[in-house]
């Protein structure tokens, strides 16, 4: 018996076959051949939405990952308003042309910028109790 599974505007793929023995010729009659048939159907369906729920976990994956880097995208865009003063469109295009002449991801370039941007830290706080009198 075939196992065929329902792709979204295509035809059915078949992915498998249930194959059932016998020691006799006549052993399945038609009942038999509509239930697996049925059984069949109802394996191909599980199989599917499988596929469906392990596409959909992937997309949603994908989309929290694009939610956490959009603000990071974000920030490096008005850092480069505020010191270029030009306009959100082209900051963002200024990222988009560094990551390809890098060939890395947008985020990470806006990663970049605002690591570099960072103030550093003062290596002795000014409580730190020494004093420069002699």
């Amino acid at each position: 018996m075939p196992l065929l599974i329902d792709r979204p505007a295509e035809e059915q793929e078949l992915v498998g076959s249930l194959n059932i023995y016998s020691e006799t010729a006549s052993a399945f009659d038609p009942f038999d051949a509509q239930l697996m048939r049925l059984y069949t159907a109802a394996a191909g369906q599980a199989i599917s939405n499988a596929g469906r729920w392990q596409h959909s976990r992937e997309t949603v994956t994908q989309l929290e990952r694009a939610l956490l880097s959009r603000s990071d995208i974000d920030m490096a865009k008005g850092a480069l308003i505020a010191l270029h003063g030009c306009e959100p469109g082209e900051a963002f295009a200024k990222m988009v042309d560094e990551s390809q002449r890098r060939n890395i991801k947008v985020r990470d370039v806006a990663l970049e910028m605002l690591e570099r941007m960072k103030i550093p830290e003062d290596p002795l706080p000014r409580d730190a109790g020494l004093s420069t009198a002699g």
